[in-house]
């Protein structure tokens, strides 16, 4: 076999080596601060933990612990939730998976069936030490939108699900009783034009504030306001027509309905 030949074969084994190193490389995490992500309750999260190197990460090689109070420059974790230690934290039992985002040099942390208990930082980092914080918001009893208006399409005659918008700068609600009002009547059963289409979750266990309407008429247009104990009172805006059902979010203390 000539020398040319081993030469190329020489080269392809470590251009095989080397990429199989760069698969399986560690994570080296940065000391710093990442964003703070909102999620509302029984939601999942993916929260993500950036690497200093751009390759594909093995994500086994990345731990992740839970801090409930976050000091600046406290890097000290309450207790570990990945790898788990299910004799201290059973609560994380079946609820978290570790994976490869798209973006090269990072891993995320997925955590499902989110409770008010997960709120908190969570910290990523290697090698027993934790370099970088995410925060995590939990969402309770209403809806944290991304945007200040959102519209929703339904056929002539459908049910539609108004969620209870969050307050401006609030991501929960914890009143005893949440109300549902249009153009100051009551939206329940007790009131006729409404008796048997209206639905509600059992507010004490499930903090759900969501109202569901059934058989929707052009009637119901309106100004639907979920009344709970904060100053500005949040609405949502519903608007019925003989080809779909549209719905849209906003915030106001005027809770005049729409002309």
């Amino acid at each position: 076999m000539n020398s040319g030949v081993l030469s190329v074969k020489m080269w392809l084994c470590v251009f095989l080596l080397y990429s199989v190193l760069q698969e399986s490389s560690g994570c080296t995490v940065e000391r710093g601060l990442g964003d703070t992500i909102t999620r509302s309750a029984g939601d999942s999260v993916e929260l993500p933990c950036s690497c200093t190197q751009q390759t594909k990460v093995d994500p086994q090689t990345v731990q992740w612990g839970f801090k409930r109070k976050f000091t600046p420059g406290d890097y000290r974790a309450d207790h570990s939730v990945f790898p788990e230690d299910s004799s201290q934290n059973p609560r994380y039992r079946g609820r978290v998976q570790i994976l490869n985002q798209n973006k090269p040099g990072t891993v995320a942390l997925i955590i499902s069936h989110l409770t008010e208990e997960d709120e908190g930082a969570y910290l990523c980092g290697n090698n027993g030490k934790y370099n970088r914080a995410v925060f995590l918001q939990v969402s309770t009893g209403c809806a944290v939108l991304s945007d200040s208006e959102r519209t929703f399409s339904r056929s002539s005659g459908e049910s539609v699900l108004l969620p209870c918008p969050c307050p401006p700068d609030q991501h929960r609600i914890n009143p005893d009783r949440v109300t549902w009002t249009t153009d100051q009547t009551a939206v329940s059963n007790d009131t006729e034009s409404y008796r048997g289409r209206v639905w509600m979750f059992d507010q004490n266990h499930s903090r759900n504030f969501s109202l569901l309407i059934s058989d929707l008429t052009k009637e119901d247009s309106g100004l639907y306001t979920c009344r709970a104990d904060e100053k500005d009172v949040p609405y949502v805006s519903l608007e019925v027509t003989g080809q779909s059902v549209k719905s849209s979010y906003s915030f106001s203390t005027d809770r005049t309905a729409p002309a």
